[in-house]
């Protein structure tokens, strides 16, 4: 899973700045919902407590297929217009598959 996806999600769910450092493995103590986070729970673990962990893995996958696209087009010379025509669709749609951010 890819931790910068991972970010844009917790963003989204309205954690504020300092219960990303909990999200990051740190140890602050204060958070939304005044528990403490278990030392031993993995960030997998926290995000499915959190209700996260399936929206998460589904934005890691598809930021890891926009990088892999990006990369065969880079490899190949190949222009976004050119890839849009080879998947058979509109190049707006290839646009937004690989700006994922």
């Amino acid at each position: 899973m890819l931790l910068a996806t991972a970010l844009v999600s917790r963003e989204r769910a309205g954690l504020r700045p300092r219960d990303r450092l909990l999200c990051l493995g740190g140890s602050v103590q204060d958070q939304t919902n005044s528990e403490s986070i278990a030392r031993d729970e993995t960030f997998d673990e926290f995000l499915a407590k959190e209700g996260m962990l399936a929206e998460t893995e589904e934005l890691a996958l598809k930021e890891i297929i926009a990088n892999e696209i990006g990369e065969a087009m880079k490899e190949r010379d190949i222009t976004k217009t050119e890839m849009a025509a080879r998947m058979k669709a509109d190049r707006r749609q290839l646009e937004r598959l690989l700006d994922l951010g």
